[in-house]
């Protein structure tokens, strides 16, 4: 490990050096508070703040959501919310999040102290030079979100590890431990590191004392990691109870049996509650990377090389490439810790945004720290100025797009070619959705929004990112979106696109040797009633069942559209046209009809997406008639997916149920419980 008296000249003073890092911190926190202020709410925050305000209140863990994650950044949420109820979300958003900046002051602190110990003066300053002007930590450090906490108490706890290993005493171990139970209680993804620094301290004991040793610091580790689990807990936080209702596999089959069981007691019962629903909702997840669903084990490698900045990349491949003094034990506590958990990662179905991985992006800008001690690095004059024409690019760029950090993808890439690649939160986390639909608007006129199933049409069509990449059902495990062939117009950061779409744009796609495309045309045309054009089309289609049934909706439309009293004929088009997923075609076809077909139409609504337009309908009608059952029962559905559980349970609370015979009892009870459940989580997180 470089010392002062070994870097000699090279080294900046103390008081230079204390400078620097603060002209570094100040500028990290600017950028941060900037974007905090200025960017809108993404999808996961709102609940966090409310989960947050109910800790804060009673510290009682009564809901999933209070236990989603650790308590720590819930707690530290509420640190500049005041207690008026119910809770309003426009008006505490800067302020829950300016109650995270202490982690991320941790973070700074974490990495330029442990680049200090391992690289010198100049090592810290590269490292947080490199940590100040990351998008990623910029954009997830102004959030309502754990993702930087836990990249703050994991770089800690990573460097107190490293201490451990470089001279292994019991309370060095149990540094390490209090350090790790920390990071435990702010997201379970530590989970991930507790067999490495187990391993850790086990090694690095029976290399310095033996058994005897290996064992009192494997115990001081673990002693030490219960405690401060238990303290971020309050030490009094629920207990699991006798008989815990496991949801995940693994947990129920660790209830089974009683000497495992008893050992869970040890923990915080919220802990335990929440590391359960995390495995039993991990199924749910799955990654859309290209065109592949399902999850990619190069999706971590390829989000890291695209959203961490050029300048970065450089630095980071030239401190892996070129030589410097060797620090002892960083492989052991570092880097294989560190491969260990993203290998997990990227072989996981958790492929949901750079977040995952975003604890271990402090860790290669510690890394990188080393570069400052290769050799010739700083004593050559050349080598010195490329590497600070670096860093003033990397600042430069990250003031310039601030405060989008979130979407931000270097420029190799840029944000058009991160749509390309991703569908989630790596391009928009939400953020962009409102404000995007705002600016589009303004700027195209007859500008039509599409829902997540609105299939093949021509016009001015805006595209959100999370809908780009939907299930393929045509090839199993891929995704497609009938968009992606033509060309973009115009663009909001990474969150919206927008196509000029007509007849052309097909026909070209088609000459190209596209068959889909001509199967789309037709689809295309069938939405804008031009029929004879759809049966032109039909032509480019190769002779086969597919031209047939396609051949066979035309004719069943084409007969509605000329008898539109026939109720049969109709329906038969009606059923033609859900089968292609023509569900706006089959609405209008179905406007026209008496209301016992009533419905039909509100399923047409529902397998069409079409949520907001169903639920208004049906609201409408209950303000004319009594609705029967079945209506009642899809207005409660509507209002449960638009997030308005009070509203649902209200609603069926004043309905009488569906009884025993009928066909809609267990459904019935099954949402009226689903219900319960979301509006009291929804009445405790935010008091309305």
């Amino acid at each position: 490990m470089p010392h002062d008296d070994e870097l000699g000249s090279r080294e900046p003073s103390p008081r230079a050096t204390a400078l620097y890092a603060t002209l570094l911190i100040a500028l990290h926190l600017g950028l941060v508070v900037h974007a905090a202020v200025g960017v809108d709410w993404t999808a996961d925050e709102p609940n966090y703040v409310g989960a947050g305000r109910a800790l804060w209140r009673d510290f009682g863990f009564v809901t999933p959501v209070e236990r989603f994650h650790g308590p720590l950044p819930f707690l530290a949420n509420q640190l500049f919310v005041d207690g008026e109820v119910p809770l309003d979300l426009a008006a505490v958003r800067v302020h829950a999040r300016l109650g995270m900046l202490p982690f991320v002051l941790l973070l700074l602190f974490a990495v330029g102290g442990f680049a200090r110990e391992l690289f010198g003066r100049c090592g810290m300053l590269l490292s947080l030079t490199l940590a100040a002007a990351c998008p990623l930590l910029c954009g997830y450090g102004a959030l309502v979100a754990v993702d930087v906490a836990l990249a703050a108490t994991g770089t800690l706890a990573f460097w107190a590890l490293w201490r451990h290993g470089r001279c292994a005493t019991g309370g060095r171990a149990g540094a390490a431990g209090l350090a790790l139970g920390i990071a435990l209680a702010t997201k379970y993804l530590a989970l991930l590191f507790v067999p490495c620094f187990a391993l850790a301290v086990a090694v690095a004991a029976w290399r310095h004392g033996g058994l005897r040793a290996a064992i009192a610091q494997g115990l001081a580790l673990a002693v030490a990691a219960l405690l401060a689990l238990w303290a971020c807990y309050g030490f009094a936080a629920p207990g699991l109870g006798d008989a815990p209702a496991f949801v995940s596999a693994p947990f129920a089959a660790l209830a089974r049996t009683p000497l495992l069981l008893a050992a869970l007691h040890a923990l915080p019962g919220p802990f335990v509650l929440g590391i359960d629903f995390q495995l039993g909702a991990a199924g749910n997840y799955a990654g859309r990377f290209l065109d592949v669903e399902g999850g990619h084990p190069a999706y971590y490698a390829v989000t890291l090389l695209t959203k961490l900045p050029l300048p970065t990349l450089v630095i980071l491949a030239a401190a892996f490439v070129l030589r410097a003094p060797r620090v002892p034990g960083l492989v052991l506590t570092v880097l294989l810790p560190g491969l260990g958990v993203f290998a997990y990662l990227s072989l996981s179905r958790m492929q949901l945004g750079a977040r995952y991985v975003l604890p271990l992006v402090p860790l290669l800008y510690v890394f990188a720290g080393r570069l400052a001690a290769a050799r010739g690095v700083l004593a050559s004059r050349g080598a010195a100025m490329a590497l600070v024409g670096l860093l003033l690019w990397l600042v430069g760029e990250r003031v310039v797009d601030a405060p989008n950090h979130l979407s931000w993808f270097h420029q190799l890439v840029g944000r058009s070619g991160g749509m390309a690649i991703f569908a989630d939160s790596n391009c928009d986390w939400g953020q962009g959705d409102a404000e995007g639909r705002r600016v589009l608007a303004a700027r195209h006129a007859s500008l039509e929004f599409l829902g997540h199933d609105d299939g093949p049409r021509f016009g001015t069509l805006a595209r959100y990112v999370a809908q780009r990449k939907r299930s393929d059902p045509m090839r199993q495990g891929h995704t497609y979106d009938w968009l992606a062939r033509f060309t973009p117009i115009d663009r909001h950061l990474a969150a919206w696109l927008v196509y000029e779409v007509g007849p052309e744009d097909f026909a070209a796609a088609i000459a190209a040797g596209d068959q889909r495309a001509a199967r789309e045309l037709v689809l295309a045309f069938v939405h804008a009633e031009r029929i004879e054009d759809a049966r032109g089309a039909l032509a480019a289609i190769p002779v086969g069942p597919e031209r047939e049934a396609l051949a066979a909706m035309l004719t069943a439309l084409s007969a509605a559209l000329a008898s539109p009293q026939d109720s049969a004929l109709a329906l038969a088009a009606i059923r033609q046209l859900a089968a292609f997923r023509l569900f706006r075609s089959a609405t209008r076809l179905l406007d026209a009809l008496p209301p016992e077909h009533d419905a039909l139409r509100w399923s047409m609504l529902w397998d069409a997406g079409r949520m907001p337009e169903l639920r208004e309908r049906l609201l409408s009608e209950r303000a004319r008639r009594p609705l029967r059952d079945d209506e009642r029962f899809i207005l409660a559905q509507s209002l449960l997916w638009s997030g308005r559980f009070v509203e649902a349970k209200e609603l069926l609370d004043a309905a009488a149920g569906s009884p025993p015979e009928s066909p809609l009892h267990a459904a019935w009870a099954a949402l009226a419980a689903q219900v319960e459940r979301e509006a009291a989580q929804q009445t405790r997180l935010f008091l309305r």
